[in-house]
């Protein structure tokens, strides 16, 4: 049996009501593409190859940290992810999709989807309104700073953006 949380807020966004979803689910359902927490960067690389794009950085923590990015790069690119140096290790801590149809979560939400394909996964948003967001945690993130979460968000009734961000105790 899940615990569940909900958080729902309305918010005006253009002509449509905008909701937003929070949700606590089992961390093996916050994955994309078989990437989750504690995957690594070299892992991404052994499943999809060398990114198209790379940046080294330090984060705003003074982090080491890299950008990579999949696709066509730019404006349009199809998905990125972000990766923190961990004990000697790239740990993944961020995914984005916008473009790439064949990255999907365990339940087969994928750009593209419908909203009723969301909700049929993950339930919520019974309003049908046209834009929303859902948010799912593996625990509380209030109480805890070693979290994943999976966001979704559409518009015009379809996914247009999937994605996580993971963080871990250091």
């Amino acid at each position: 049996m899940l615990l569940c949380l909900f958080l729902i807020s309305s918010v005006e966004a253009s002509s449509n009501r905008s909701r937003i979803k929070i949700e606590v689910i089992p961390i093996s359902e916050i994955t994309i593409g078989g990437i989750g927490k504690n995957c690594t960067f070299d892992y991404v690389k052994q499943i999809y190859g060398e990114p198209d794009w790379i940046k080294y950085h330090k984060d705003k923590n003074n982090v080491d940290a890299i950008v990579f990015k999949y696709g066509n790069f730019g404006p349009n690119w199809n998905w990125s992810l972000h990766a923190e140096l961990i004990n000697g290790q790239y740990y993944i801590t961020g995914m984005t999709v916008l473009n790439d149809r064949s990255l999907s979560t365990p339940a087969g939400i994928h750009v593209g989807s419908t909203a009723g394909e969301v909700r049929a996964a993950y339930g919520g948003h019974n309003d049908y309104a046209s834009d929303c967001e859902w948010h799912f945690f593996d625990s509380h993130p209030q109480y805890y700073s070693d979290t994943a979460e999976l966001y979704i968000y559409t518009r015009d009734y379809k996914v247009y953006n999937i994605g996580v961000r993971y963080s871990y105790d250091r």
